[in-house]
């Protein structure tokens, strides 16, 4: 068998390569609904609140979200504010003032579509 390949071609390819398309991390998720925004808020706060999340994590959370309408609108541009100052320094304070921030958006009523049932 003679091999009909010159010295100067390519090598054979085995696959083309895919172009990367990376995954968001999961607090970029976005969040569609009132209740949704209210799930995910309860459980940042229980999150960071037993220690297991750090403040940069769910500052960079919060930041992320979007605009919603009211009753969580003012409490979530609020939240955002608060987030959006740096801190040098994590005091009790801070850290008691994070969770309080955090519960007021949580602790919202959602206002749900009535099912006809």
């Amino acid at each position: 068998m003679v091999d009909a390949r010159d010295i100067n071609d390519p090598p054979p390819v085995p696959f083309a390569p895919r172009p990367f398309a990376p995954i968001p991390p999961a607090w970029r998720a976005p969040v569609k609904t009132q209740e949704d925004l209210a799930i995910a808020v309860r459980r940042m706060q229980q999150q960071y609140e037993k220690g297991r999340m750090d403040r940069d994590i769910l500052r960079g959370w919060v930041l992320g979200l979007s605009s919603y309408p009211p009753p969580h609108g003012a409490a979530v541009e609020a939240l955002k504010a608060w987030f959006g100052q740096r801190t040098p320094e994590i005091t009790p304070e801070v850290r008691d003032r994070d969770i309080a921030m955090l519960a007021a958006v949580a602790d919202l009523p959602v206002a749900r579509a009535r099912s006809g049932m």
